[in-house]
């Protein structure tokens, strides 16, 4: 048991549930059941579920012989009279061998290998009826039989028990119980505590356990009982004050019955009245507190009281319990209330930093101080982040609020998307459809109503105005399905008596439920004609109460729907005309920008032409320049070979006079002749040479210019 225990403190469901077994086992062993002789002691046994087959187990049923049943019979077939050896409200299970090939369904089990055509058991388990009287010949069954094979000469078992609760295995049978309610077996995990309180009366955690698995299945009345009851058994226990009074809030919730929170009150205030120790008990206050802040609204007059103790409240317990950040949270809310905004949200900001996952309320308060300031994307982030983890991304009151974030900053895309997500986890809610129809016509009507302007503005004027069309179209067509909805269930209840009950709540689940069945002052027995016909009218009340909440259409103001309805198609109408128009703008543009692309192409073509002419300019001026820098070196290099034909004479004629063939004076007459005749032939070819100006680069002569300076 203890290895169990730990094992389930870590998550190991599956091994936790082994070591129970297995500690149950042992003390079946330890401990066996006696036998029962009389069969009239038979009973249907206190723990029964498939879910824990630890404590019981099949027997056979000693000289029964054959039995038969066929699919939709109410009776079980005897071949012998079994009605001394089985009784009423007992579980059987018959077996017998058969050639099938159909599936098994609910209540038959199916052994064997092999496919169509082999032989394999069926074995079909049944509840004996718990009213009717048993025959010679046959055993009334509690529903009739869907085995759609016929069990011929069928052999016959019953349930017995196995493992009894004990004081051996009291905390055994309780931590077995806390871990199937865990797994999600709630019955098996119901009649394990109910199989405690058979044995242990007083045990006051069973007693609550069983409350609140009967508000996870929907039956509160069930669940107050059980408060109750383990309140008078244990009146010194605050929990199950504490506890009723946190499921009456809940009904208030659900139920929109405000009633309920002053037999809430009442039960937080008797837990400050058990002892003096509980006066300051903060979950007492804090409850208190919530309580007047939950009914503000709808306290009228003492609107302002009711602020003013609900904050007293928080403050109290702060006073005492400096550290409770769920009283800090309380604070913030009555501040946020009253508009102190920044106030609020300093303190949210404090109590989610140091609180972290363990109050995620206070993420969900400072992101809806974030959505009425208008920081939309700081509230979008604080409403994920507490989708994210502790829902996974599953919560359609949180997607609620993230797509309200979206549609308060005009991103309608994203608050329709948001939505689809919240209808997927909650199609039933037609609260959501009128949300999407809402934000789709108000989508349309923005789009509708835009004075679009610009180029970008207009390419998507068309696309735009008929996505338009489409969303003002579909949110009429969703107006009008909810509006017959709403009407065909106000019918429903006009014809079962006008939904009864009118605003009372169902007299079996308030603190005075228990009080109906008593007898009266005096111990004189009430008149059971006049009971009955007050019975009738409770169930009546209870039963119309029970109707009123399951419509879905409760919340649905028809008024205000036929109003939107009637708005939706006056848009619907004036569609056309705008679409119409929008078709024109958009013609018009492209009209525009047709024309604008002829002038930009003309203009264009006459830059390229301007541009090409001014390049063959350029080519021709560049193939002048080339010639005359040609024309050029062409004339120094005859200048250099004259130069160099002059310097080769003078040579020679210097070699000559060396060798004595001419006297002094020839020599030099000579010479200066032949030195005057070089340099007038330099001279005469170095004025045939133009180098031309700094300027003839970039500029070209008249044809002639040169020859003439020549």
């Amino acid at each position: 048991t203890n290895l169990g225990a730990l094992q389930q403190a870590l998550g190991k469901t599956a091994e936790a549930r082994e070591s129970y077994f297995d500690a149950l086992a042992l003390a079946g062993k330890k401990h066996p059941p006696a036998p029962i002789t009389d069969v009239k002691g038979r009973t249907r046994l206190p723990v029964s579920e498939p879910a824990n087959s630890v404590f019981w187990a099949w027997e056979p049923v000693e000289g029964a012989g054959p039995v038969s049943i066929k699919y939709g019979a109410t009776n079980l077939s005897t071949s012998t009279d079994l009605s001394n050896l089985v009784n009423k409200g007992e579980q059987l299970r018959v077996t017998t061998t058969t050639t099938t090939t159909a599936p098994a369904v609910d209540g038959m089990d199916v052994e064997g290998e092999g496919e169509g055509g082999t032989e394999q058991a069926v074995k079909l388990r049944l509840d004996v009826h718990s009213d009717a009287p048993l025959t010679a010949t046959s055993i009334p069954l509690k529903s009739r039989c869907l085995c759609p094979i016929a069990v011929v000469d069928g052999t016959i078992e019953r349930k017995v028990t196995k493992v009894r609760v004990i004081e051996e295995t009291k905390t055994t049978v309780f931590n077995l119980a806390i871990l199937q309610e865990e797994l999600g077996e709630w019955y098996a995990a119901l009649e394990l505590f109910k199989a405690l309180l058979v044995k242990f009366p007083s045990h006051t955690d069973a007693y609550l356990r069983i409350g609140s698995l009967y508000k996870r299945l929907g039956s509160h009345r069930k669940g107050l009982d059980y408060c109750q009851r383990a309140h008078k058994a244990s009146p010194g226990d605050p929990t199950p004050l504490a506890m009723t009074g946190a499921m009456q809030i809940s009904l208030a919730e659900e139920r929109n019955e405000p009633q309920r929170l002053e037999i809430a009150k009442s039960a937080f205030e008797k837990i400050q009245k058990i002892d003096k120790k509980y006066i300051s008990d903060p979950f007492a206050n804090l409850s208190i507190g919530n309580l007047y802040y939950t009914n503000l609204h709808q306290s009228g007059e003492q609107y302002s009281r009711h602020l003013k103790w609900s904050n007293d409240y928080f403050r109290h317990v702060l006073t005492s319990h400096k550290a409770n950040g769920f009283a800090a949270n309380g604070v913030a809310m009555t501040l946020a209330e009253e508009g102190h905004l920044e106030q609020a949200k300093d303190i949210f900001g404090r109590v989610k930093t140091a609180a972290g996952d363990i109050l995620p309320d206070a993420a969900v308060n400072l992101a809806h101080c974030h959505t009425i300031d208008k920081e939309c994307l700081q509230a979008v982030k604080n409403y994920t982040s507490v989708l994210k983890k502790k829902h996974h991304g599953h919560d359609s009151e949180l997607l609620l609020f993230i797509a309200h974030a979206h549609f308060r900053d005009k991103r309608h895309k994203e608050a329709l998307r948001t939505l689809s997500r919240a209808i997927r986890i909650a199609p039933h809610d037609l609260v959501l459809w009128q949300d999407i129809a809402c934000v789709q016509y108000d989508y349309a009507v923005t789009i509708l109503n835009s004075d679009l302007q610009g180029v970008t503005a207009l390419e998507s004027l068309v696309t735009d105005m008929e996505a338009a069309k489409d969303y003002v179209e579909t949110a009429l067509a969703l107006f009008r399905w909810i509006l017959e909805r709403k009407q065909a269930s106000v019918a429903k209840a006009a014809a079962s008596g006008g939904g009864g009950g009118g605003g009372e709540g169902d007299a079996m689940d308030t603190d005075e439920a228990p009080a109906a069945t008593t007898a009266g002052a005096g111990g004189e027995p009430a008149k059971p004609a006049a009971d009955k016909g007050k019975a009738k009218i409770k169930d009546g009340k209870a039963k119309a109460k029970e109707e009123e909440l399951k419509d879905p259409t409760r919340e649905i103001d028809e008024k205000k729907i036929a109003e939107v309805i009637a708005v939706c198609e006056k848009v619907v109408e004036g569609v056309p005309e705008r679409l119409e128009s929008a078709r024109r703008r958009k013609e018009e543009m492209d009209r525009v920008r047709d024309e604008q692309k002829r002038q930009m192409a003309e203009i264009l073509a006459k830059q390229r032409e301007e541009a090409a002419k001014k390049r063959e300019e350029e080519e021709k001026r560049k193939l002048e320049r080339e010639e005359r820098a040609k024309a050029k070196m062409d004339q120094l290099q005859s200048v250099r070979e004259s130069l160099a034909i002059s310097a080769n004479t003078e040579t020679k004629a210097k070699r000559k006079g060396k060798k004595g063939e001419f006297d002094e004076d020839d020599e030099m007459g000579g010479a200066e002749d032949g030195e005057g005749a070089a340099n007038a032939n330099a001279n005469g070819d170095a004025a045939a040479i133009d180098f031309g100006s700094d300027s003839e680069d970039d500029e070209v002569e008249e044809p002639g210019a040169n020859d003439g300076g020549a």
